[in-house]
């Protein structure tokens, strides 16, 4: 370790860092999910790396953003020296790290050149962006506690329904799933026009709550949050009595993100009230015996003739058995199978062929809701 030497004193001018490799694989798989690869900033195309007191020690934080979207973790790390901050590429960094296993050796002196040591591998990175450089983003807010709730069960419902998120660019607030409280419980809801899923809790949550959450922030908290009881600390910010950012914090990690502004639509006119004059059972194991013809295609159920089928192009029909009662009605099958999947089975009920159907499943919290296409 370097330094300089003053009235017999050591002043020590290169930071020693050693981290495990695991935990800082983890930790940067994590945070690289929110830099963006094409960016006309280039400071926002790396991680910010910089120790933070912990406990008796030290620990590497590590914060990664698209301006949108800011991930930050924690890991335990040695330091020896001044406090190191630096930036880094992710791919870079997971590249030099992905096969070890073992203690990694972070060493930045006054030339601001990172020398990392790997195993028996050794790479010199300069800085090309100063960690000064690196945007504040969403950070600096007022933010006001929401609530917590356990993280399975915020998993299930972003899980639940994500898959009805619109892609359409035209009606951006669909893009995500818009988070509200009802009847005193929280609850999540996605719609592409198409189809629709509506998810509700067991958790108690404050009234007024309403948040659209972006479908990358929706992507990354799924993946991120496991099927346990630990809990997430969801606060957020508010403008005019409308809320702006969300952060969302577990232990050892934080999301913050701005949410989608703009007005969900009033998705309680789409549900049907129950009725099952129309009604059938199927599964994911029968249904994806089709053969797929075109991504366009449709299947037609009738429930009463105690089939369902599918026609190609050219005419030819393909056609199995299926129980119930009414039809016949129709769904585009690439929706069903996609329903279908999630589950063993589906249960369909509905008042007539041109209204939309109520999708069941063995989830009691979970109502999905298919609208027909026309025969």
């Amino acid at each position: 370790m370097g330094g300089d030497v003053m009235d017999g004193s050591t002043i020590l001018t290169t930071s020693t860092l050693t981290v495990d490799a695991n935990e800082l694989r983890n930790a940067v798989a994590f945070v690289r999910q929110a830099v963006e690869r094409c960016n006309t900033i280039p400071v926002i195309g790396m991680l910010r790396l910089m120790t933070v007191p912990a406990g008796d020690g030290h620990a590497l934080h590590l914060t990664g953003t698209d301006l949108d979207i800011q991930l930050e973790t924690t890991i335990p790390a040695d330091l020896t020296g001044p406090d190191l901050s630096t930036t880094i590429a992710p791919t870079l960094l997971l590249q030099m790290i992905r096969w070890h296993d073992g203690p990694v050796h972070m060493v930045m002196g006054e030339d601001r050149i990172l020398r990392l040591t790997v195993g028996d591998m050794k790479s010199a990175i300069r800085e090309v962006c100063p960690a000064t450089d690196f945007p504040e983003g969403i950070v600096g807010h007022d933010w006001k506690a929401v609530d917590q709730i356990p993280q399975a069960q915020l998993h299930k419902l972003l899980t639940a329904v994500a898959h009805c998120i619109s892609t359409e660019e035209t009606r951006y607030y669909l893009n995500g799933i818009y988070l509200h409280t009802c009847e005193g419980k929280l609850r999540g809801v996605a719609t592409d026009g198409h189809r629709m899923a509506v998810y509700d809790t067991d958790t108690a949550w404050p009234s007024r709550f309403k948040a659209i959450l972006h479908h990358k922030s929706v992507a990354i908290l799924a993946r991120k949050m496991a099927r346990s009881n630990e809990v997430v600390t969801v606060s957020a910010t508010v403008e005019k009595d409308d809320i702006r950012r969300l952060r969302i914090e577990a232990d050892g990690w934080t999301m913050m993100t701005k949410i989608i502004d703009g007005t969900f639509p009033d998705y309680t006119r789409v549900i049907p009230p129950k009725d099952d004059t129309i009604q059938t059972t199927i599964s994911y194991a029968a249904i994806r015996r089709f053969p797929v013809f075109e991504h366009r295609m449709g299947v037609t159920i009738h429930p009463d003739a105690k089939v369902m089928s599918v026609t190609s192009p050219d005419g030819n029909t393909v056609e199995m058995p299926v129980t119930g009662q009414g039809g016949p009605f129709g769904f585009n099958l690439y929706y069903l199978l996609d329903l279908a999947k999630r589950t063993t089975a589906l249960r369909i009920e509905g008042k007539d062929a041109s209204a939309p159907f109520r999708i069941l499943t063995d989830d009691p919290n979970l109502l999905q809701v298919l609208m027909p296409r026309r025969m």
